[in-house]
C-alpha cells in the first residue's frame, strides 16, 4: 500500500494487541495435560510449575486475572540459571496480557522486557515490549527493540502492524536534528532484507528509499545506489526516479511498466499461493488499473464475487473488505461506468475500517462523484463526516476538506469553500498536496503556482510534486478528466512553475496510469 494513497486512515490503538492472546494458549494446554502422561499409561503429578500454569490458564480463561498472575508470579520470578521453554513464554505471555488488558502498562513494559530477556520468549511478548514502548514515546528503546528484532525476531518484527513503525519514523523525521541519528538507526533496520512485512514489498521499498535518500545526503552513493537496485515497487520506482537525490542512481533505461508488469507476475503468484486472501488480488487489480487494463481488473475482481458474503471465505475480510469494494469502485470509474463505481464505494462505506466508522471509501466515493462533475452528490456523501465519530487521521481529514471546498467548487458554490481552504492552509504540513490542488480547483492559480514552487523547492516535498506534474498514459476508455485537469496544464506552463521543476530535476513521462488509477 503507498503512504498517502487514501488508505489506513482511521489508525488503531497500539495496545489493541494484546487482545490477540484470548484462548491462543489452548494449543498449550493440551501439552500440559497431555504431553506427561502420553509417555506412560501410569497417571503421574505434573511438576509444580506446570501445575501452576495449567490452573493460572484455566483462571485466565474465565477472565480471573488476578489468580492467574499470583500462580505465575513465582514461575516468572525463578531465580538463577534456568530452561525457559514454552511453558514459561506462556506465563509471561499471560501475566503481561493480564497487565495490559488492567492498563497497569508500567508492569507490563516490566515483565515484557524481563521475558524478552530469554531466546525462547513468544513473538507476542517482543510485540508488545515495541507496542508499549510507542504508546508512550519511547523512542529511543523502541528503535533499540527494532534492531534486537531484526536481529533475531524477524518473523515477528514483519508480523507488527505497518502504522506502528510507520508512526515512529514520523515522529522521528519531525524531531528534526535531534532525532536524526535515530531515524537513520530505524531506517537502516527496516530496510534490511529480514524486515519482510505482510503488507507486503511496497512497504518494505518505502524504507528503503528513505533510507537511500539518507545515505546519499551523507554522500553514501555506493551504499544509496545499492538501496535503489533493490527497490521492486513501482509506486517507490518512480518517487527515486524524480527525487534529484537518487535519479542518477537508477538505470538510465529505468522503465516503470516492465516493473509493474512484474509486480503483477508477483501479485498473481501470490493470489494462486493465497486464494484465501483478498490482498493480492487487489494488488493485481490495482497492477492491472496502472497498465490501462481495468476490463482485466474487473475480470479479476470479480473471481472472489461469489464468495465476498460468506465470513469464512478470507482470511483477511475483515481488514480487506471494504478495500476490495474500493478497488472494485475504481476499477468501475476506470471503465466509465459511473453508477457501478458509485454503488461500489457506498458498499465498501458501509463497512468499518478499523473496528471505526468508515473513512476511506467515503472520501473516495466523493472524489469520484466530484471527476464526474457531480459537487452536490458529494457533498451529500460528505454529510457523513458531520458524525464526530466518523473522523480519521490528520491526513485523513485534510483528504475531507479538499473533497468538500472541491465539491463546493464544482457545485457552483465557491465561496462556502472559505472555512475548508483556511483549515488546509493552516495543517498544510498534513498533506501539502491539498492546499496545491484546492486552490487550483477552486480557481486561484497564483495561490496554487506559490504553493507548488514552494513544494517543488523544498527537497523532502519535490518528489511528490514532480510525480503530479509528470506525465501518464491516456485512460483506455473515455472518462471525466476532473476538475484539476485543465488547471494543472495551465500551471506546467507559468514561468514560475517551469523554472521551479528545472530547478527540481524535471518531470518525466511514465507510460503507466497514475497509481490510483
Amino acid at each position: 500500500m503507498v503512504e498517502g494513497s487514501g488508505r489506513d486512515l482511521a489508525g488503531r490503538r497500539y495496545v489493541r494487541v494484546a487482545s490477540r492472546v484470548g484462548r491462543a494458549c489452548a494449543p498449550l494446554l493440551l501439552l500440559l495435560t497431555a504431553g506427561p502422561a502420553a509417555a506412560d499409561s501410569t497417571p503421574s503429578k505434573l511438576p509444580s510449575n506446570a501445575e501452576r500454569l495449567h490452573q493460572a490458564a484455566e483462571a485466565y480463561d474465565r477472565g480471573d486475572c488476578k489468580t492467574a498472575e499470583t500462580l505465575l508470579r513465582p514461575v516468572m520470578e525463578t531465580e538463577g540459571p534456568r530452561q525457559f521453554g514454552e511453558m514459561d513464554a506462556l506465563a509471561f505471555d499471560l501475566v503481561v496480557s493480564c497487565e495490559v488488558k488492567a492498563e497497569a502498562t508500567d508492569r507490563a513494559y516490566a515483565d515484557a522486557i524481563a521475558g524478552t530477556r530469554f531466546e525462547h520468549s513468544s513473538d507476542y511478548l517482543w510485540r508488545i515490549r515495541l507496542a508499549l514502548e510507542l504508546q508512550d514515546h519511547h523512542d529511543e528503546a523502541a528503535v533499540v527493540t527494532v534492531e534486537t528484532m531484526v536481529q533475531a525476531r524477524g518473523a515477528a518484527l514483519s508480523s507488527v502492524p505497518n502504522d506502528w513503525l510507520s508512526g515512529l519514523e514520523r515522529r522521528l523525521k519531525e524531531g528534526g536534528a535531534g532525532q536524526a541519528a535515530l531515524r537513520g538507526r530505524l531506517l537502516k533496520a527496516l530496510a534490511s532484507d529480514v524486515y519482510a512485512p505482510e503488507d507486503g514489498a511496497s512497504v518494505s521499498d518505502r524504507y528503503r528509499l528513505r533510507y537511500a535518500v539518507l545515505l546519499a545526503e551523507r554522500g553514501d552513493a555506493g551504499g544509496a545506489r545499492a538501496l535503489a537496485a533493490r527497490l521492486t515497487t513501482p509506486y517507490w520506482l518512480r518517487e527515486a526516479s524524480v527525487d534529484s537525490r537518487l535519479r542518477t542512481l537508477l538505470p538510465a533505461d529505468f522503465d516503470v511498466r516492465a516493473a509493474t508488469e512484474l509486480e503483477l507476475a508477483s501479485d498473481r503468484q501470490a493470489m494462486a499461493l493465497h486464494p484465501d486472501r483478498l490482498d493480492p488480488l487487489i494488488n493485481a487489480a490495482a497492477d492491472l488499473r496502472e497498465l490501462g487494463r481495468p476490463g482485466e481488473a474487473l475480470q479479476l475482481l470479480q473471481i472472489a464475487a461469489p464468495r465476498i458474503d460468506d465470513p469464512k471465505a478470507f482470511t483477511d475480510r475483515d481488514e480487506k473488505l471494504n478495500w476490495w469494494w474500493d478497488s472494485m469502485g475504481r476499477t468501475q470509474a476506470a471503465l466509465g461506468k459511473y453508477d457501478d463505481a458509485v454503488s461500489a464505494f457506498r458498499k465498501g462505506a458501509a463497512l468499518s475500517e478499523g473496528g471505526r466508522p468508515n473513512v476511506s471509501q467515503v472520501i473516495n466515493l466523493a472524489d469520484t462523484q466530484i471527476d464526474y462533475g457531480r459537487g452536490d452528490e458529494a457533498l451529500k456523501t460528505l454529510a457523513a463526516f458531520d458524525d464526530p465519530k466518523r473522523k480519521g487521521s490528520p491526513f485523513g481529514e485534510m483528504q475531507v476538506r479538499f473533497a468538500r471546498g472541491c465539491a463546493r467548487a464544482v457545485a457552483g458554490h465557491r465561496q462556502e469553500a472559505a472555512a475548508d481552504l483556511a483549515y488546509a492552509k493552516a495543517h498544510e504540513k498534513d498533506d501539502p498536496g491539498t492546499v496545491s490542488d484546492l486552490l487550483l480547483c477552486l480557481g486561484d492559480m497564483d495561490g496554487g503556482a506559490a504553493v507548488y514552487v514552494r513544494r517543488l523547492d523544498d527537497s523532502e516535498l519535490r518528489a511528490a510534486a514532480l510525480l503530479r506534474l509528470s506525465d501518464y498514459d491516456d485512460p483506455p476508455v473515455p472518462i471525466p478528466a476532473g476538475p484539476l485537469a485543465a488547471p494543472l496544464k495551465v500551471l506546467k506552463e507559468r514561468p514560475d512553475v517551469k523554472a521551479a521543476i528545472a530547478r527540481a530535476g524535471g518531470i518525466r513521462r511514465f507510460h503507466v496510469r497514475p497509481s490510483d488509477a
